[in-house]
């Protein structure tokens, strides 16, 4: 935190093998050995605690790896605090209006500094309209009803859905349980399924550039309601390689502006009719989710059920 010196430090638990603090001499070694700092302030007024944890580890061939987490705390939920933010992170998927408020509607402004006047001042009329009215409407007996009912509806919504227990738990079934069933998948038979991906992907860095998109054409539709589909079909050559190595895809959405496609998806292209000469025609029918100006772009990824990402390789063709 800028400006604020750090009131006491937890010791460095792993004190063998870390380089002394260095300043910045050191490149990609700086920091190493640093401890991470905790900051108290004394203060009665709102405040955010935020801190980061790194550790970072020397290996041979003078490479760094370093693991990192950043974090932040605002409030105890299970002690009755309110939220009021902006709906990103945890509080995106938690908020109603009948736990707490939400600043702003999710804009995203170009000029930050435009930004934040306007968050500024939502906030400020927030707490002059509704979160100081509510706390200070008490009848005979001096409490804040509607705040204590407001507390008791935040810590019943948020607290059985958002803890570490869920947090734990969704770690080890969608990360960690699959990498593990992944690494199992690929070690079997003495690294068969190893070596068939690593052949795989050499053919494939081998013919990349010989792929192309040519002619992409959509229905001809003078108008077109929210709900309704609207299919596309691209004129692809993959030259040596077939339509089950890549996955080639209709990248759609809303088009802002500045001509920019915003809340876009991918939509997986089937194969329609295979030609000569490594020619294919594939095809895909787009959802429209919104009214408004939408557009649309056709793209190439590499395709294997044994790639942890079709972004693994770095390879990408858009159809120009």
């Amino acid at each position: 935190m800028i400006g604020v010196e750090p009131n006491d430090y937890i010791d460095d638990p792993f004190p063998d093998g870390f380089l002394p603090k260095s300043g910045n001499t050191l490149g990609l070694m700086t920091n190493v050995g640093a401890n991470p700092a905790t900051v108290w302030a004394d203060t009665k007024i709102p405040m955010m605690h935020e801190w980061n944890f790194n550790i970072q580890y020397q290996l041979p061939g003078n490479v760094s790896v370093e693991a990192a987490y950043a974090g932040s705390r605002s409030l105890r939920i299970d002690n009755g605090a309110i939220n009021m933010s902006i709906l990103d992170g945890w509080w995106h998927e938690a908020y109603n209006s009948d736990i707490g408020w939400a600043i702003g509607r999710e804009e995203d402004y170009d000029d930050e500094g435009y930004q934040d006047m306007v968050e500024s001042n939502a906030i400020y009329e927030m707490l002059e309209q509704e979160v100081i009215p509510l706390f200070y409407n008490r009848g005979a007996d001096h409490l804040p009803r509607g705040w204590i009912a407001l507390m008791k509806a935040s810590m019943a919504a948020i607290c059985p859905e958002f803890n570490t227990h869920r947090m734990v738990h969704e770690y080890i079934k969608q990360a960690y349980h699959p990498c593990v069933a992944h690494w199992e998948s690929l070690t079997a038979n003495n690294f068969a399924k190893v070596r068939e991906l690593t052949s795989w992907k050499v053919r494939i860095r081998q013919h990349w550039s010989g792929i192309r998109i040519g002619k992409v054409e959509m229905d001809e539709m003078s108008e077109v309601k929210v709900g309704e589909h609207v299919t596309i079909k691209a004129q692809v050559h993959l030259g040596s390689l077939t339509p089950e190595d890549v996955a080639v895809e209709a990248y759609q959405g809303q088009v802002d502006p500045q001509g920019n496609l915003v809340n876009a998806l991918s939509i997986s292209m089937s194969c329609l009719e295979s030609h000569e000469e490594g020619n294919h025609t594939f095809m895909a029918a787009i959802p429209c989710r919104f009214s408004g100006l939408y557009g649309y772009s056709v793209r190439i990824l590499p395709k294997h059920h044994d790639l942890t990402s079709p972004y693994e390789m770095g390879l990408i063709l858009w159809a120009p």
